[in-house]
């Protein structure tokens, strides 16, 4: 059986930048969104707030809806899981982006602060190109 999933992504913004993780894929990397799956019960809003603070501890405000976009990856039983990413405008607050809790499950290997005149310059997520 196939999975389909809701996620939530952050486009984080602070003076002109926008914040991509690099996320080991297991084959290369890729430049993505901060942001995850929506739990049970939760509001998009709150997946996102918690999402971008166990990823990168900056706290955010979520704004509107920027768009969305799909992806799909392999699960572990060989079956496609299926994912609908809908992306919200976030403002950081005055923090800085720190990995030292380093998440369980999560492959975040750096982050950039980049500019959108650049952002074409890097080896997007699946989907991701498709915003930008």
């Amino acid at each position: 059986m196939t999975a389909v999933r809701s996620a939530v992504k952050g486009l984080v913004e602070r003076d002109g930048d926008y914040l991509f993780l690099e996320q080991d894929t297991g084959d290369g990397h890729a430049w993505v969104l901060p942001g995850g799956g929506v739990e049970f019960g939760e509001s998009f809003e709150d997946a996102l707030e918690r999402e971008i603070r166990e990823e990168t501890t900056l706290a955010v405000d979520v704004g509107d809806v920027a768009g969305a976009y799909t992806f799909s990856f392999p699960a572990a039983n060989g079956e496609a899981v299926h994912v609908c990413a809908t992306v919200f405008h976030c403002t950081p607050d005055d923090g800085s982006v720190d990995f030292s809790l380093e998440p369980e499950g999560e492959p975040i290997t750096d982050h950039r602060w980049i500019p959108e005149r650049e952002i074409g310059e890097y080896d997007l997520g699946s989907g991701l190109e498709t915003l930008f």
